[in-house]
């Protein structure tokens, strides 16, 4: 459901259309620890992180700088 809501939250910053073979400057995959040795607080927190960098206006300002303006993002469990 976390991962739900993080593709959410960067739909909505990012405002762009969503989809295969469109254009992006950057291309992102950020890895979170989801092994045995991380609680449900401690994936919360990198995963809540993840989303509150999304929101800050200096880089969603970065993000629809770049030629394309847009990233694509994929998180991986």
């Amino acid at each position: 459901m976390l991962r739900t809501t993080i593709a959410l939250v960067l739909a909505a910053v990012l405002a762009a259309p969503a989809g295969a073979g469109q254009p992006v400057d950057l291309a992102l995959v950020l890895a979170v620890d989801a092994s045995g040795s991380v609680n449900r607080q401690e994936y919360d927190l990198q995963t809540k992180g993840i989303a509150a960098a999304f929101r800050q206006s200096d880089i969603v300002e970065a993000i629809r700088s770049g030629r394309h303006g847009r990233i694509a993002v994929n998180l991986i469990t």
